[in-house]
C-alpha cells in the first residue's frame, strides 16, 4: 500500500495538472453545449464526438492523458524513472490496441518509440545539465527539444483526430449511400 501512495505521489503533477485542465474543460464545454445550433459554427466542433464507438473514445482519451503526460515530464523536468517508463508504455499500448485503422498501427508503433527516445534523450541532457554542466546553451537545447517533443506528439494525435473524422464522413457518406 505504501508503495502504491509512493507511485501515485511521483504522478502529483499530472494529477494536479490533469484536474485543473479537466474542470476547465467541464465548465468550458457546459456552457458552450447549451449554445449549439444547426446554423452555428460550434455544431461541426461537437459533431466530431457524436456517434463515435468505444474504442475511438478510448483512443482520444489515452492520446490526450500521453500528451498531458508528455507536457508534464518536459515542463517540470521529471526524471524518467520506471513508474514513468511503465505508465507511457501502458498509454502507448492501450493507443495502440484502441487505434481506429489497423494500417496506421505501424505509425503509432514509430511514434511512441520516437516520442520514448525523445523522452530518454531530455532525461539524459537535464541529468547532464544538473550534475556536470549547467550552461545555459544546455537549458536552451533542453527548452528546444521539449518545444520539439511536446509539438509532435500534439501533431501526430491531431492527425490521428483529422483520419477519425474523415473516416467517419467516408462511412457515413457510404451509408447514406446505401439508401
Amino acid at each position: 500500500m505504501e508503495r502504491i501512495l509512493e507511485m501515485l505521489l511521483e504522478f502529483k503533477e499530472l494529477l494536479f495538472v490533469g484536474i485543473v485542465i479537466g474542470v476547465v474543460f467541464l465548465s468550458v464545454f457546459s456552457v458552450r453545449a447549451g449554445d449549439i445550433g444547426w446554423k452555428k459554427r460550434n455544431i461541426r466542433f461537437f459533431g466530431v464526438f457524436t456517434g463515435l464507438q468505444i474504442q475511438e473514445m478510448l483512443w482520444l482519451s489515452v492520446g490526450a492523458v500521453r500528451i498531458l503526460f508528455i507536457v508534464c515530464l518536459c515542463v517540470f523536468t521529471q526524471r524518467l524513472n520506471a513508474s514513468f517508463t511503465i505508465f507511457y508504455l501502458v498509454l502507448s499500448l492501450l493507443a495502440i490496441l484502441t487505434f481506429f485503422k489497423p494500417g496506421r498501427i505501424l505509425i503509432e508503433i514509430v511514434n511512441t518509440v520516437a516520442v520514448y527516445a525523445s523522452l530518454t534523450a531530455l532525461n539524459v541532457l537535464f541529468g547532464y545539465y544538473q550534475d556536470v554542466n549547467n550552461h545555459s546553451i544546455i537549458l536552451t537545447i533542453y527548452i528546444l527539444l521539449s518545444l520539439f517533443t511536446i509539438l509532435y506528439s500534439v501533431y501526430f494525435y491531431m492527425r490521428g483526430i483529422s483520419n477519425l473524422v474523415s473516416g467517419k464522413i467516408v462511412h457515413e457518406a457510404r451509408e447514406a449511400g446505401k439508401k
